[in-house]
């Protein structure tokens, strides 16, 4: 008797307990899958796989149990009954798994649609506030401070410009004025020990400084992104150049290419159910067929004319359902390569690169940054930054490490792309040849500070901060024969002992008496033109030198 509930005992701890746990996590792995298409919107395709694993898994511990119940009482499971039980184990978690998974993809595609409803609203709704302001980003009073051993290293001192929706704003100025510190202080990319110490970065309304780093992340790459000035150095080395591009869709438009998973499954199973009924049609074309020719060869009937040309009608039906089944199938496999989120990832992965003029995309995608031209490497950099259709795009002297044929292409590239995406541009260079040519308006920042601020056309025909005259006095031009290039004496300032007041007056040709010691103010000379220079200050106007004011007459007098 002891030894019968021993052995009850042991089989009900040995199968029964593994038995129920493996049901108990099937279903529970069911309810996990169904909460989980709804917040990471896991595809059809990964959802079967993953259910089919645990069904192995479980299989491979259940199979276990009974090795060791046959060692304790002396009796093994024949091979054929592991096979017969592991194709019932994987027939019944298929069956409720299609079931399941088909009914986990339609809640999720529901949910999908909600969201992306409300981020279209989002976009509107921000739209329409654009149109109003047209302000795309408002820079107020940016102050970025490294903090070294030497001392303080003061950057950025109150830089302040906007940006408006679908133009581009032109930053120039000499190597080490704060230019790359101002695009980097924008994302939040500052290291240590760097740190924005003051100011606003506003961005469609929202304060950028004031995001905590996951926030910022949800911006960085989306809304807004920055082509960095190596790219070999910005590329990473051991990633494949699709794999780099295919995670910026995985970072930020994972709602996008679940719904598009979703609407290629649902698809598929609408061909498969179209090719199931045109199969069933055409088994029964045959069948008439081949009932009308049995009757047609029977020497009692008369009308076998007659039975020929049905026989045609049918045949002509026939080959006009294996022609659409044809087409089906070849939709069906194209379809197919699709439901699969990273699929589709690497197909708007190689749009994108094929949009920023790389010829042969596929092969591309599959190739190591040190494998392309530097002009290669630019441009999918560039397409890694317009992955996203992003509002603003800041450019960090793209053209620099380029030959002067490529930084042409490279020029022409991002004119064409930022008309075709709508994207307004920061373009950081100290190449003013470049600002003419794509710019629409220009802040010229020196030591820290923007000095000058205004339209393209404005600043060319009438510069007015002498830093600004200096620099447009510098281009050579093809017009004029010059021995040397006319220059601005002294050197740039360092920014752990700057001067006092005006950073530029120990290299101005006409520093007066408030310049070394006034920080100049940014005065409105002309509507929507700023400059930062005592020179047009109205309060000391009776101090401005007389060789500025014989200056300003010889100029007039020119023009």
């Amino acid at each position: 008797m002891m030894f019968v509930v021993v052995t009850v005992s042991y089989l009900v701890n040995s199968l029964v307990f593994p038995g129920l746990l493996i049901v108990i996590s099937f279903f529970l792995s069911r309810l996990i899958n169904s909460i989980i298409s709804f917040t990471k919107r896991v595809s059809e395709d990964i959802l079967l796989k993953s259910s089919l694993i645990a069904a192995a898994i479980s299989y491979g511990i259940w199979t276990l149990q009974f090795f060791i119940l046959g060692m304790g009482l002396g009796f093994f499971i024949p091979l054929i009954w592991h096979i017969i039980l592991v194709i019932l184990f994987f027939v019944i978690n298929w069956i409720f798994t299609k079931k399941f998974v088909r009914d986990e993809t339609k809640k999720s595609l529901i949910g999908l649609e909600d969201r992306l409803k409300e981020k279209d609203e989002e976009r509107k709704r921000i739209e329409e506030s654009l149109k109003k302001e047209k302000v795309l980003l408002d820079v107020q009073g940016l102050v970025t401070y490294f903090y070294t051993e030497e001392g303080i290293v003061r950057a950025v001192e109150g830089v302040t410009f906007q940006i408006y929706e679908d133009e581009v704003l032109g930053l120039v100025g000499e190597t080490g004025c704060g230019k790359s510190v101002t695009a980097l202080s924008i994302l939040q990319l500052i290291r240590s020990p760097g740190e924005i110490v003051g100011g606003k970065v506003l961005f469609q309304g929202v304060d950028l400084l004031k995001l905590s780093g996951e926030e910022m992340r949800t911006y960085r790459g989306d809304q807004i992104t920055m082509i960095f000035q190596d790219p070999l150095n910005s590329l990473n080395p051991v990633m494949k150049v699709g794999d780099q591009i295919i995670e910026v869709y995985l970072n930020h438009k994972m709602d996008e290419l679940y719904a598009e998973a979703g609407k290629s499954a649902l698809k598929n199973d609408v061909i498969k159910t179209d090719l199931a009924s045109k199969k069933g049609l055409m088994d029964l074309i045959k069948e008439k067929i081949t009932t009308i020719t049995i009757k047609s060869e029977d020497p009692n009937i008369k009308d076998s004319s007659k039975n020929l040309e049905k026989i045609e009608l049918e045949e002509d039906e026939l080959l006009s359902l294996l022609s659409e089944e044809k087409v089906l199938k070849e939709e069906l496999k194209e379809i197919e390569k699709y439901i699969n989120i990273f699929a589709i990832a690497r197909k708007w992965a190689a749009k994108v690169i094929k949009d920023v003029g790389i010829a042969d995309p596929d092969a591309i995608l599959d190739r190591y940054p040190h494998e392309l031209s530097g002009g290669m490497r630019q441009r999918v950099m560039i397409a890694i930054a317009l992955s996203c259709s992003p509002k603003l795009l800041i450019a960090d002297e793209p053209t620099t490490a380029l030959d002067v044929t490529i930084q042409a292409q490279i020029l022409q590239l991002i004119k064409r792309l930022q008309k075709g995406f709508k994207t307004s541009i920061l373009m950081i260079t100290h190449d003013l040849g470049l600002i003419s040519e794509i710019c629409d308006r220009v802040a010229v920042m020196y030591s820290g500070y923007i000095v000058e601020y205004g339209t393209i056309f404005q600043l060319f025909k009438k510069p007015y901060h002498p830093y600004t005259q200096g620099l447009i006095k510098a281009i050579p031009r093809v017009e004029k024969k010059v021995e040397n290039l006319l220059t601005i004496p002294g050197m740039v300032p360092n920014l752990i002992y700057p001067p006092g007041g005006c950073r530029f007056h120990p290299r101005c040709e006409y520093c007066f008496e408030p310049c070394p010691t006034i920080n100049p103010k940014q005065l409105e000379v002309e509507p929507g033109y700023f400059v930062a220079c005592h020179l047009y200050d109205p309060a000391y106007k009776d101090l401005v030198p007389p060789v500025f004011e014989q200056q300003k007459k010889i100029k007039e007098e020119g023009l």
